[in-house]
């Protein structure tokens, strides 16, 4: 009966005065759109049970901004987490092996409503000619994958950049392209993830 009530209540049948469409004209003040620009949603990529309270508890620990940290569990595997510190960007990152699925909020967006589907890798990329180990072929290559996000350094014979990749689609192995009127494959290799689950 409870687990009843509570499913009728996530989908309830409207009432006439509950679908009428009310508009509220407050205007949005400079100080909450701060407060939002602190914020980030973020989601642990699986299907399987986790402790909430061993993420935020990790989390906290890892992230250390100067101001302290506020992590609110919404939905099931869905946070916020407020006062986010920028060394977040250097991801990305993993929970006990799962993916974490971090976006920035845009303040106008139902938490429930945003998806998921854009996952940061580090792709490691080998063999590429000397000439090629440029910031701009990163970009190239990079475009094909996903959406270009950084570059890491140039080592030898290998590039390495982060892109945001769809993970609704397969990954790519590799790319052939044209090098100097010459057809050459060249290989892509996600890089491990850094986790702070459990050690």
């Amino acid at each position: 009966m409870a687990d009843e009530l509570q499913e009728a209540w996530k989908q309830p049948r409207l009432t006439e005065e509950e679908e009428t469409v009310v508009v509220c004209e407050e205007d949005t003040s400079s100080d909450q759109a701060e407060q939002v620009a602190l914020c980030l949603l973020w989601k642990l990529h699986t299907k399987n049970l986790f402790n909430t309270g061993a993420i935020k508890t990790v989390m906290k620990n890892v992230w250390k901004p100067m101001k302290g940290v506020i992590v609110k569990e919404l939905d099931g595997n869905l946070f916020a987490f407020h006062f986010f510190p920028r060394q977040i960007n250097k991801g990305p990152w993993a929970f006990d092996g799962n993916r974490l699925m971090i976006k920035e909020m845009t303040g106008s967006e139902q938490p429930s409503e945003v998806v998921f589907n854009k996952a940061r890798f580090w792709v490691k990329v080998y063999n590429v000619p000397a000439l090629k180990q440029t910031s701009n072929f990163a970009k190239f290559l990079a475009s094909l994958v996903g959406e270009f996000a950084a570059v890491l350094r140039r080592v030898c014979v290998s590039l390495n950049f982060k892109v945001n990749v769809d993970i609704d689609k397969p990954l790519r192995r590799g790319v052939k392209t044209i090098i100097e009127g010459k057809a050459i494959w060249i290989r892509l290799r996600l890089v491990k993830l850094q986790d702070f689950g459990y050690p």
